[in-house]
């Protein structure tokens, strides 16, 4: 037998690491369940509609649905107070739209469906009713497809030069991009993955052109490897830094380099940012219901640019305090059940909270909806519950196959 060449044992060499990293990379992905998969690659479609509702919105609704027929997999002690802001909150809007406010009947039960379907998708995920490595796999898979459908002009271009596809909204594009880059890192087991993924998720991001999302992208990894071993005051204090850092940093140099030529854009913005100001100013203390944040600048109608304002016109300061409390004690207050705590639902709730203040829809959204189920999944452990257990998302080498 001739012995090989070393070009030979290179190649082969190399074909096996790349077996090696593709068997890794699939173990990852641990037991997929295949309806929460599908799903999940639905939650991107915007562009199109069913009975009135985005493929999007309808997808998120119906896995909710799908949760409740299912049994839960595990307790999640103190939920009750997270559960508690948010329904209360929810009621206090709908009670402040539907008799205070100024909102319609179908404005109501438009917004209420949406976001009872996201609610729900973020227990069921922190309950085991939902998977939520198969739901992140399944909304990735789409958005990476999304991708060169755009380009190839497949995918629809509502604002050209900017990715946008099926997410229809460069901002909201680039909210997704920014949550799917920081959710895989939580389910992706080796570290040159989790390298891969922010490299990858950087370019995606940088093609949206959404400014807001690549600043928060970058703080919230920031966020991760830098917060841990600080204590409660430390990481209000990290964040206070934070959001004076954007803030000079759109003062500075929101108009450098490549967004050289976003003036116009700006100026805009500027002049939405002042009408949606003086409607707050001008709305009573409870707000005017849902659906109303939005505003009239030169003959066109334009949503908030401003998660928390928004909050603020469709239910007063108490809708804001709720929700906005609910997300706060979710990812940085309840007490998670491994024995070192992971920063990942920490540092994407610092990624919203960034996009909350640039971006219009950002709370109660299914970005917001994933983030909490994964900071809420932190917390839980399973019912049949073993001593010294901690809690895993990446699965151990032994999981593997299909689940239905």
């Amino acid at each position: 037998m001739t012995a090989m060449t070393q070009q030979e044992k290179q190649h082969r060499t190399w074909k096996e690491r790349a077996s090696t990293e593709l068997h890794d990379l699939a173990d990852s992905t641990g037991k997929i369940v295949i309806v929460d998969f599908l799903l999940g690659m639905a939650m991107i479609i915007f562009t199109y509609s069913v009975a009135g509702l985005p493929l999007a919105t309808l997808a998120g609704t119906l896995l909710a649905g799908i949760g409740f027929l299912r049994r839960p997999k595990n307790d999640v002690p103190k939920i009750a107070l997270f559960v508690f802001l948010v329904i209360f909150g929810l009621l206090w809007v709908t009670f402040d739209s539907a008799v205070l406010g100024i909102s319609t009947n179908g404005e109501i039960l438009r917004r209420i469906i949406r976001i009872l379907g996201v609610f729900f998708v973020a227990v069921f995920i922190a309950d085991g009713r939902i998977d939520f490595k198969s739901l992140i796999f399944g909304i990735t898979l789409s958005s990476l497809i999304n991708v060169p459908a755009y380009y190839l002009g497949i995918a629809p271009d509502y604002y050209p030069g900017f990715l946008t596809g099926w997410l229809a909204d460069k901002n909201v594009s680039g909210l997704y991009y920014a949550t799917l880059g920081l959710l895989l890192l939580a389910v992706l087991s080796k570290r040159w993955h989790k390298i891969l993924t922010v490299i990858i998720f950087t370019g995606i991001l940088w093609l949206t052109g959404s400014r807001t999302s690549i600043a928060g992208f970058g703080l919230a990894l920031v966020w991760i490897f830098t917060a841990r071993r600080l204590n409660i005051v430390f990481k209000a204090l990290l964040a206070i830094f934070m959001v004076r850092l954007v803030d000079f940093l759109e003062t500075n140099f929101a108009q450098a380099g490549a967004f050289a030529d976003r003036t116009g854009t700006d100026l805009l913005r500027s002049r939405i940012d002042h009408a949606s100001q003086l409607k707050i100013d001008a709305a009573p203390w409870h707000g005017l219901g849902l659906g109303q944040a939005f505003v009239e600048v030169e003959d066109r109608t334009f949503f908030f640019h401003n998660s928390f304002w928004t909050l603020i016109i469709e239910g007063g300061w108490i809708y804001l305090l709720l929700i906005v409390g609910a997300t706060i004690y979710a990812a940085f207050l309840m007490k998670q059940t491994r024995s070192t705590r992971s920063m990942y639902a920490e540092g994407a709730t610092v990624l919203l909270m960034i996009c909350g203040w640039r971006l219009g829809e950002v709370f109660l959204t299914m970005p917001w909806g994933l983030v909490m189920g994964l900071a809420l999944l932190y917390c839980s452990r399973p019912k049949t519950n073993t001593i010294g257990h901690e809690f895993r998302i990446a699965p151990s080498t032994h999981t593997q196959g299909v689940n239905i």
